[in-house]
């Protein structure tokens, strides 16, 4: 399928009683010229819907129609044959879905506190894209914290809830 058409056929299919997943993330971006935000639910892996192989031939029929009542969709082949994929692993993709979901939980709350972080601070990322990784803060925007991660030449804006601090505190000087 295309990739804008990745949650419609999604939802099209679990609507007729497939159990059918993809990995959904929340974006929240900035409206024009406004202070306002917006959330937006997007596909991690475009084009990609997962279904259980038992449906498969269900699936395929949908393919062949000519008036599908899904979107249009085609299931992955390769060697002339259907790839299989064990479910659990897909587990991953399910728990970093998960995660992020609580992030955004996170961010709804209203009346949170915003954590602070001084330049320098050592921080892990605690969800998110960058999950685990661990950096140091160099400038610290509102909400957004500018982190450099070791090893890369780049610096990434995290939003300053996902991060925690990562000091480590010994009696040692």
């Amino acid at each position: 399928m295309s990739g804008p058409g990745t949650l419609r056929v999604a939802t099209s299919l679990r609507d007729a009683g497939f159990d059918a997943w993809t990995p959904v993330e929340t974006l929240v971006r900035r409206l024009p010229r406004s202070k306002k935000t917006t959330e937006r639910e997007m596909p991690v892996m475009p084009t990609y819907v997962f279904a259980p192989a038992d449906h498969i031939r269900d699936l395929h029929a949908f393919t062949a129609m000519p008036n599908s009542p899904h979107p249009p969709f085609s299931i992955f082949r390769y060697a002339n044959s259907f790839p299989l994929i064990a479910g659990r692993s897909l587990e991953p993709l399910r728990e970093a879905e998960e995660r992020q979901r609580e992030a955004a939980r996170r961010r709804r709350r209203k009346g949170e506190p915003v954590p602070h972080f001084e330049q320098g601070t050592p921080v892990k990322v605690d969800d998110g894209n960058f999950s685990g990784m661990r950096g140091v803060v160099t400038k610290q925007k509102g909400r957004l914290c500018i982190v450099a991660f070791p090893d890369s030449l780049m610096t990434w804006e995290i939003d300053a809830l996902q991060l925690v601090s990562d000091m480590v505190i010994t009696g040692q000087p």
